[in-house]
């Protein structure tokens, strides 16, 4: 008999096929349009969960949730993965936390005109400074709230500045370059950011990204433009290195197997 998509999936990927089952099936309730999109997106999800040493459910519903929120604004899930993997790279983050984080900001983020790209660079930049990647998810939530909602004060204050503090002003900007704007009119003023943006949640980072996690931000932005086969990267040095299976445990997790193709110390640079 001819294997079952899952099943199918299993085999390439070397995991178990009801965890394919059950992933496929988190793709479809999750709005695939078609059978070729649910294929297209499991295997993706296994390619982030090996390249990022996660299971294959968490990556799935990281991929479904972000494809939700920006539909046509991302090419495709692919895509998606690649901008991952430069955030995790990039930050002191991993694919988990980030495909378990990212669905508390996606919604407002790309309400606003937030690219996926710049908000997964600001959340993998603030991570740089040790701020959590839940912590970093939380405080740019709460910056995008306070711009899309500003305050009676923060309008007054922003009107006085000279700063299209809205949505449409942030979107006609860019995250990075508005964030720039604000910084620039208040001179980095803690009390004005504050008038600003609001309470704690959101002057933690906002402070964080008027300094030095501001300029990482702009660094792993611009590495987004070469973001183009980072999972395929991920992906092959994991199996190249060693021999991966997806699973034994109820929750499919990738499993990396003490099967080294050649000893570390013999070969310290992974890339070779």
């Amino acid at each position: 008999d001819c294997p079952t998509p899952s099943e199918r999936q299993a085999l390439l990927f070397g995991s178990q096929a009801p965890q394919q089952a059950a992933a496929a099936y988190q793709i479809i309730s999750a709005g695939a349009g078609s059978a070729a999109e649910a294929i297209e997106t499991l295997d993706a999800a296994n390619r982030l969960a090996i390249g990022g040493v996660t299971d294959v459910a968490t990556a799935a519903d990281g991929l479904t949730t972000i494809l939700n929120a920006y539909g046509d604004r991302v090419d495709s899930a692919a895509q998606v993965s690649n901008v991952l993997f430069v955030g995790m790279r990039a930050g002191k983050t991993t694919i988990e936390e980030l495909s378990n984080s990212l669905g508390r900001v996606v919604p407002i983020a790309a309400s606003t005109g937030v690219s996926f790209e710049e908000l997964v660079s600001s959340v993998s930049a603030l991570t740089t400074g040790g701020i959590s990647t839940a912590e970093a998810v939380t405080g740019v939530r709460a910056i995008l709230a306070a711009v899309a909602k500003p305050t009676v004060e923060a309008a007054r204050l922003a009107d006085r500045l000279g700063i299209n503090f809205s949505a449409a002003g942030l979107e006609a900007k860019g995250f990075a370059g508005f964030l720039q704007e604000v910084v620039t009119a208040t001179g980095g003023s803690t009390a004005e950011l504050s008038q600003l943006f609001g309470g704690v949640e959101s002057l933690v980072p906002i402070l964080a990204l008027s300094g030095e996690a501001g300029e990482s931000f702009t660094e792993i932005l611009a590495q987004m433009a070469e973001s183009s086969g980072a999972t395929a990267d991920a992906f092959r040095k994991m199996t190249k290195y060693f021999r991966v299976s997806v699973t034994t445990g109820s929750r499919g997790r990738v499993g990396v197997h003490a099967c080294h193709r050649r000893r570390y110390e013999d070969s310290p640079d992974p890339s070779q």
